[in-house]
């Protein structure tokens, strides 16, 4: 039983690893663009 929940808890902890991560890399890339914008016009 708590071998499962550990499993399921890892799982979540992995999901919620890769949300964290393409939130970061969302932001990272809007800053990026516009700081271009914000350069080039």
């Amino acid at each position: 039983m708590i071998v499962y929940l550990l499993r399921g808890l890892g799982l979540l902890g992995f999901l919620y690893g890769w949300v964290v991560i393409l939130l970061i890399m969302t932001a990272i890339f809007s800053s990026i663009f516009f700081f271009i914008e914000k350069t080039y016009y």
